[in-house]
């Protein structure tokens, strides 16, 4: 499917589409019912099922998934599939719903640390449960390995962005900061591709035409950056920041350090994005 819009309307496979959207949480209710009342949904006019994952309703217990039964998100997304309703997910980690906490569970609200901000002590916390719902979704398939451009891992679609390619170089390095230029090249963008940074250092600030487009303190998971809206090709600078050993952060898993200090940015992929 293929979905634009003009200034009067949404396309749908260039065609104009007026999409109505209904809700349906898949942990509220009982899964063998799940597709008898997505297709009373569907023939009711819906045409977009809206979902929460509920973080309270995977991980009950700290570092206790529960993936199975009416929390089984993989066999909802693909009975979605096969009755061709979109889903929009919605991930969290906080989330409406009128579900106790917003979707945090208890242990985490006992933790007593800040909640909903770039606090590094709670993005630790909730960027752990993303990878278990990544492996239970239902993914794209067809992206590989395309070889390395210096130091770096480069990663590439094998079908539609099979010619999407990254050239990395370093501009500056001083004590302050490290400055690496980014080209991307490809014959078109898609919805689903990503710019993926892994980094180790304080901070990164990511620019295209000297405006920031992110930044992003260290917490051990790669920055993630769309390409849906780029015109290739293009130009990304990429300033990293260190961070030496003894400073006063709450990380679960530190960057490798060189000479106590780290700064570097190590692997630049592009891939599917998932959600």
């Amino acid at each position: 499917m293929k979905y634009t819009y003009n200034k009067e309307y949404l396309m749908r496979d260039e065609k104009p589409w007026f999409p109505v959207m209904g809700e349906f949480h898949y942990s509220r209710y009982r899964d063998d019912l799940w597709e008898e009342s997505l297709r009373k949904m569907k023939a009711g006019g819906v045409t977009v099922v809206s979902t929460y994952a509920f973080w309270i309703h995977h991980e009950e217990e700290e570092g206790v998934y529960d993936f199975t039964g009416c929390r089984n998100i993989g066999e909802f997304l693909n009975i979605c599939k096969k009755l061709d309703l979109p889903v929009f997910l919605r991930i969290g980690p906080w989330c409406h719903g009128e579900v106790r906490n917003g979707g945090f569970p208890d242990w985490l609200l006992e933790k007593q640390i800040p909640l909903r901000c770039d606090d590094p002590a709670y993005l630790v916390l909730a960027r752990r449960c993303y990878p278990k719902l990544k492996d239970l979704s239902v993914l794209p398939e067809g992206f590989e390995a395309c070889g390395a451009d210096q130091e770096f891992t480069l990663y590439r679609r094998s079908q539609k962005a099979e010619n999407t390619r990254v050239t990395v170089m370093e501009e500056n390095r001083n004590e302050d900061s490290r400055i690496y230029d980014l080209k991307i090249t490809s014959p078109g963008t898609w919805r689903d591709t990503i710019l993926s940074l892994d980094f180790g250092g304080d901070k990164i600030e990511v620019f295209r035409n000297g405006e920031m487009l992110t930044d992003s303190y260290y917490i051990g998971e790669p920055v993630q950056i769309s390409l849906r809206y780029f015109d290739f090709p293009e130009e990304l600078q990429v300033k990293i920041y260190p961070l030496k050993e003894g400073a006063s952060k709450f990380l679960e898993h530190w960057p490798q350090m060189k000479d106590g200090c780290a700064c570097e940015l190590y692997v630049v992929g592009v891939k599917d994005l998932v959600w």
